[in-house]
């Protein structure tokens, strides 16, 4: 998998993020050569993004804009480039995250593109067991690696 950066990410987080792909990929047992999106916003352009994709016009710390339902289309001949979408991320809501949870900027910025990911591949709140299920079991693996 590839992630195309749009916004400034530091080398040591690309490192951890490359981790965080490679993990991913094997965890779903994913060989198809796959490619997303990740952009880093400011306060006015994740509330606009928010407002678009949500109807609510607020800052977030993320937001997944996927292309395919679920990892089967992903997977299939139709998806002829493999890109699978964008994740928007907001710094400023990961770090009081981070502060909140009592967590590194890092290990939330992992969280997050875990999350965003799972959702990219069809994973929604609306079944949050499995979501969540898969979510603990990748960072698990991902902290476990770095």
């Amino acid at each position: 998998m590839a992630i195309k950066y749009n916004g400034y990410f530091y080398k040591n987080e690309k490192y951890r993020f490359e981790i965080v792909e490679n993990t991913f990929l094997v965890y779903f047992d994913i060989k198809k050569d796959l490619t997303l999106n990740l952009v880093s916003l400011g306060e006015e352009e994740i509330s606009k993004e928010n407002k678009k994709a949500f109807n609510q016009f607020s800052v977030t710390d993320v937001i997944t804009l996927p292309i395919y339902s679920n990892l089967d289309d992903i997977c299939s001949e139709n998806n002829t480039d493999g890109f699978v979408g964008d994740i928007l991320i907001h710094r400023p809501e990961i770090r009081k995250n981070a502060l909140m949870y009592g967590k590194s900027m890092i290990d939330e910025l992992e969280l997050v593109i875990i999350h965003g990911m799972l959702h990219l591949f069809g994973f929604s709140h609306e079944d949050n067991k499995l979501l969540n299920y898969h979510q603990n079991n990748i960072m698990k693996k991902v902290w476990n690696e770095s």
